[in-house]
């Protein structure tokens, strides 16, 4: 049973930020998700001929708000690297889906991630840092530094209620390389930003930077058993009263079907489907949706 303030945080979460039933929202109907037919227990691409330009991918996390009006996304001609990568948004105006557009960014701004009020947006920028876009009326504005660490990176970084963060990082306890980044929670006061490592069974040896965290942390999905090439499969851990973290278990075989990389993990805004990254050395990447509400269900029993 989850804890009883996760719930009340969850319920607090729902009134702050109203999903499906506004007068704002196109969630529940066939507007919502650019009018994609919603995918089963099987993934699928979610968008192919909309979202990329030819000859560009999309990739890392998507950010879509609460309404279902907005979604912001990274556009690159390859799966790593950062040459060429941009920032765009596709908005629906009332009636239908605008074209999707750049967001003109004089830096350097990859994998967007919505605060909680939507008034600001999350990027990490080349060098491992936190910079922030300001919601306007002209749009989303130049992102400015937000945050950076005291000689570690800040990767995913992604709040939640309690006012907390969650990233990967290395911390204080490895040095400037990828695999020495553990999931870990921050705590933030000013400019300082204060990290602790979320410890095993959570973290394996290797890099651990990709994942999703519910809003209430109630749960978190992460790209698990990575390779040396960062190929990896996503699974999900229980976050328990105590503040532990349950042994991750898989999502299954059909969304673990096989070697590929899988990243940028994303539960929509009413959290029925998980959105994520995955590609393939030889097919490119593509951002992925599947069917999420019922599998969390069934793995919540589960465990």
């Amino acid at each position: 049973m989850r804890p009883l303030y996760l719930s009340i945080l969850g319920t607090l979460y729902l009134a702050m930020f109203p999903l499906a039933g506004t007068a704002q929202s196109i969630l529940g109907t066939p507007d919502a998700y650019l009018g994609q037919d919603p995918p089963g227990d099987v993934p699928k691409k979610f968008a192919p001929d909309i979202l990329a330009d030819k000859g560009m991918m999309i990739l890392g996390r998507i950010a879509i708000t609460h309404d279902g009006r907005e979604i912001i996304y990274d556009q690159a001609p390859a799966m790593v690297g950062t040459k060429d990568l941009v920032v765009k948004s596709v908005e629906f105006d009332g009636h239908v889906w605008g074209t999707p557009h750049v967001l003109k960014f004089s830096h350097f701004a990859q994998d967007p991630t919505l605060d909680l009020d939507e008034k600001h947006l999350l990027f990490m920028n080349e060098k491992g840092e936190s910079v922030r876009s300001e919601r306007t009326a002209q749009g989303w504005s130049d992102p400015q530094l937000f945050l950076k660490g005291k000689h570690f990176m800040l990767y995913n970084l992604m709040p939640v209620l309690s006012g907390d963060y969650y990233l990967g990082t290395n911390g204080t306890w490895g040095p400037g390389d990828w695999n020495s980044v553990r999931f870990s929670k921050a705590s933030v006061s000013g400019t300082d930003i204060f990290v602790h490592d979320l410890g095993a069974p959570l973290n394996e040896p290797g890099f651990n930077g990709d994942f999703y965290v519910a809003p209430d942390e109630s749960y978190m999905v992460v790209s698990a058993n990575e390779t040396p090439d960062f190929e990896c499969e996503l699974f999900i851990s229980f976050r328990r009263s105590n503040g532990t973290w349950t042994k991750p278990v898989s999502l299954g075989r059909r969304i673990n079907d096989g070697p590929a990389h899988r990243w940028g993990e994303f539960v929509g805004p009413e959290g029925k489907y998980l959105f994520y990254t995955r590609g393939t050395d030889k097919g490119g990447c593509a951002i992925y949706w599947v069917r999420f509400d019922t599998l969390l269900r069934e793995l919540r029993t589960s465990g």
